[in-house]
């Protein structure tokens, strides 16, 4: 079965018409790829952000659904966040927190916690500095609060207060997190030894 397939007349080569179309339609292909897209990755326990921000139209601002895994290819006004989802750890030190008995003692804390929805996270509070932009005074008055309510040999030396102490962190810190609506799970706080 043969067609009759236009040709056109290039040089002293005859091309068909389909051969010349296919090959204009790769290199516009390959010229947009390269000069308007770019590709971004999310690795295992990662989730990617994307905030669209067209020249002209269409929708703009952060997606509803986040990118849990692979590659994606965006046009470069695009922007995506990676989102660590495993736990992770904060630390926060403090210097010259007074106890019951007015005796200054220092501490170095740790805040373990986890995202639970990354958009939201995004969208409502931004990536950057969600802590010290959200919870960090407040945490640190939590911190000074309870502190204040034990003399110094019982945070330095019985265990059962230092688990009292972290315990009652946890438990505020979660409060102000749910109070908040930030979408972080606190899962649990070490004050450390004094």
């Amino acid at each position: 079965v043969s067609m009759n397939v236009p040709k056109l007349l290039i040089g002293s080569a005859v091309v068909s018409v389909v051969s010349v179309v296919s090959v204009i339609g790769i290199i516009v292909f390959a010229l947009t790829w390269l000069l308007a897209m770019h590709t971004e990755t999310v690795e295992a326990g990662e989730e990617g952000v994307i905030t669209d921000k067209p020249y002209f139209c269409c929708h703009e601002g952060v997606r509803d659904e986040p990118l849990r895994d692979g590659r994606i290819l965006m046009f470069r006004t695009s922007t995506m966040t990676t989102v660590r989802m495993t736990p992770q750890a904060v630390d926060v030190n403090f210097d010259d927190l007074s106890s019951q008995d007015n005796i200054l003692l220092d501490f170095a804390s740790s805040i373990q916690y986890q995202f639970t929805d990354s958009v939201r996270l995004i969208r409502d509070f931004g990536a950057q500095n969600w802590f010290k932009a959200n919870i960090e005074r407040q945490y640190m008055s939590i911190v000074r609060d309870i502190v204040k309510k034990y003399t110094m040999t019982q945070m330095m030396s019985d265990p059962e207060t230092a688990a009292r102490v972290d315990s009652e962190i946890t438990e505020q810190l979660q409060k102000l997190v749910a109070d908040s609506k930030l979408p972080v799970r606190i899962l649990s706080v070490s004050l450390g030894r004094a």
